[in-house]
């Protein structure tokens, strides 16, 4: 019962934030499609030009675009981490001078993965036709693409959200694949259904004509930025806690390591720390040294603080020099 209205709950909240940013979704949909659809163009008609019809060719859109998605990823990232202003246009603009040129390999990697996800299915299936055993085989290619996409659900986001190594980047996501499984699954369920909904219009649209003018409406105003924020909600939560606290372990592994080379660095640390405790508190060693002073959940004698300052004092000035 519990998990049956955390779940409702969920969906209320992701609905609540969706439509609060609708119209700058649109917006950035918008802005997103004009490249989108530029590249398309361009390599449809090469691809005509060249007599050579294939997704090879077609699909090189995929890379020559992703710089815009790094922008479209910043506007839906904010919007889930529930940003109050969000100009979209500038950070858009944003997105693509910070990770351009990261997402531009992004890119590059991704149409690898769909050439060899769509090849790999497309050849055991047909094998599979004449020997059952391919079936196999083609499930562990539709397996193993799957997993790509997962991947790709994460890198985006991470990207624009961290600021470490491309290869820390990609072994993160690598590992989220498999370690935030139902995540990646929640957002895999929320772009399906986002698909139906657009599908069902086209299915009832009833001619050719209607099919091709919805389906730029859904392009150019619609899917690509509705798709990135689903994504983005499904994902950011978990990878913040999970990365952020990874980091904070690594930060407190290596103050021990040094700790130990430096055993005074612990000293001044402690130091620094009581020192900044008592920072807003103003200390006359003039007054009764027997009255207790209470701040933080503390109760300290006057004289006891006064001479814990100093020691501290000493040992951090002891640091300076």
């Amino acid at each position: 019962m519990a998990d049956t209205e955390k779940t409702k709950l969920g969906i209320t909240k992701f609905f609540t934030a969706y439509f609060k940013n609708f119209s700058k979704i649109i917006y950035a949909n918008v802005i997103f499609a004009v490249p989108l659809v530029i590249f398309f163009m361009l390599f449809y008609f090469l691809g005509q030009a060249i007599n050579f019809k294939n997704i090879i060719i077609l699909c090189l859109t995929v890379i020559f675009v992703m710089p815009f998605y790094a922008g479209l990823t910043l506007v839906t990232r904010n919007m889930v981490r529930g940003d109050d202003y969000i100009p979209v246009f500038k950070t858009f603009l944003k997105g693509i001078k910070e990770n351009g040129l990261i997402f531009l390999l992004h890119g590059a990697v991704l149409y690898c993965a769909i050439l060899f996800s769509y090849f790999s299915i497309m050849l055991y299936g047909n094998l599979a036709q004449q020997n059952t055993m391919f079936y196999a085989v083609m499930i562990l290619c539709i397996i193993v693409s799957i997993l790509f996409l997962f991947m790709f659900f994460n890198l985006p986001l991470m990207t624009v959200t961290f600021d470490i190594s491309i290869k820390d980047t990609y072994k993160n996501c690598a590992l989220m694949t498999f370690g935030e499984i139902k995540n990646n699954f929640l957002a895999l369920i929320g772009v399906f259904l986002l698909g139906i909904f657009c599908l069902s219009f086209l299915i009832v649209s009833g001619t050719a004509l209607w099919v091709i003018i919805l389906t730029i409406l859904f392009v150019v105003c619609l899917v690509p930025a509705s798709m990135s924020f689903i994504i983005n909600y499904a994902e950011y939560k978990d990878m913040m806690n999970l990365l952020v606290s990874k980091e904070q372990r690594k930060h407190e592994i290596e103050r021990e390591i040094l700790y130990k080379k430096n055993p005074n660095l612990k000293k001044q640390d402690e130091a620094r720390k009581f020192r900044d405790d008592f920072s807003d508190v103003v200390i006359d060693e003039n007054e009764d040294g027997d009255e207790y002073i209470f701040h933080n959940g503390k109760m300290v004698k006057r004289s006891v603080l006064i001479k814990q300052m100093k020691a501290a004092g000493e040992i951090i000035d002891k640091k300076e020099e």
